[in-house]
């Protein structure tokens, strides 16, 4: 049983000190090993989660044992604690990182190699079929979010939220990516935006549809063309603030507001890559150029956005070269 450490003081034996200090070696290893701020931040996630989830909340991936999980079942136990509870990308990545940390407990003495063989050997299987998280916008739908003006909103706040929805809906892009935009990432000539901030933190364009294109000049009616961030906030009466860039938060809040209030139901901001994904698949679009514009590195993520619905299935089917009645032979 892990427990957690105890508040009262007591003298550290010379043991005791090393392997502190080992374990604390491992970590900053752990850490090193992830070179990009969104990485690193994502896989210390991994570790908090399954710490805490583990130990009820008391402890942390700084402060778990790690190398306790000296063999395959200690392991699984630690990681089954979150793998029923999370979705499954979530336990992958959250399996990756345990693994990783084992691996640094090993270099830094605190495992054998034999151990680290039995304790990363544990299976991560897959669970049954559930359905995808998230959900399908039609068109219809997608009209009637851009089109919704909220009563008694200013003008300022109806033409930036709907700019920031023309933005999500023409690119694809993350909200990290969104609200980190500069009116320096901006090419309106060539409808293009320059994204600095993103998830693996290679820079990237993403593309304006002309209704974004539209959207932003709108918005620079009440914003202006000054440097600073692209999506700002607004004050109590609907003064742009210049300093003050549009929060991931307030993004999400934007999206969730305005869907539910037009009465199609909770939209998130992940949904809008979803509808991109899905809508440039149905256009034809190749599904390498649709990763290359989404930002995935591995065209295999984009394929799980795609939410084509089952008749559009059924009618590639359709389309294959099979005979419609064949004779007994």
């Amino acid at each position: 049983m892990i427990t957690a450490p105890t508040r009262h003081l007591h003298a550290v034996t010379a043991d005791e000190a090393t392997l502190l200090e080992r374990r604390a070696r491992a970590w900053a290893r752990f850490l090193r090993r992830y070179t990009k701020g969104d990485s690193r931040r994502t896989m210390q996630g991994a570790l908090d989660r399954l710490a805490s989830t583990f130990s009820g909340g008391l402890l942390t991936g700084s402060t778990f044992p790690w190398d306790l999980l000296c063999d395959e079942d200690l392991a699984a136990e630690v990681w089954g604690a979150t793998s029923e509870r999370f979705a499954q990308a979530t336990a992958r990545r959250d399996a990756s990182a345990l693994r990783v940390m084992l691996q640094c407990c090993w270099k830094d003495g605190l495992l054998t190699y034999e151990q680290l063989q039995l304790a990363t050997s544990f299976r991560v299987n897959k669970r049954d079929w559930a359905p995808p998280i998230g959900r399908t916008l039609t068109d219809e739908e997608f009209a009637a979010l851009i089109a919704y003006d909220p009563p008694g909103s200013s003008d300022a706040l109806r033409i930036r939220d709907r700019a920031l929805v023309l933005v999500m809906a023409s690119t694809g892009a993350r909200r990290r990516e969104i609200s980190h935009l500069e009116m320096r990432n901006l090419d309106m000539e060539g409808q293009t935006l320059h994204l600095e901030k993103t998830k693996n933190g290679d820079p990237r364009d993403a593309y304006l549809h002309p209704s974004a294109v539209s959207g932003l000049t709108r918005w620079f009616s009440i914003r202006g063309r000054q440097p600073g961030p692209l999506l700002v906030a607004l004050s109590r009466t609907g003064r742009p603030l210049l300093d003050r860039r549009l929060s991931e938060h307030q993004m999400w809040k934007v999206l969730r507001r305005r869907s539910e209030d037009c009465g199609i139901g909770t939209v998130t901001p992940h949904d809008m890559r979803r509808f991109v994904v899905t809508r440039l698949l149905e256009g034809g679009t190749d599904l390498l150029l649709v990763s290359r514009l989404v930002g995935h590195s591995d065209p295999s993520v984009t394929s799980l956005y795609d939410r084509r619905p089952v008749d559009a299935c059924r009618a590639a089917i359709r389309t294959l070269p099979l005979p419609l009645s064949m004779e007994a032979s």
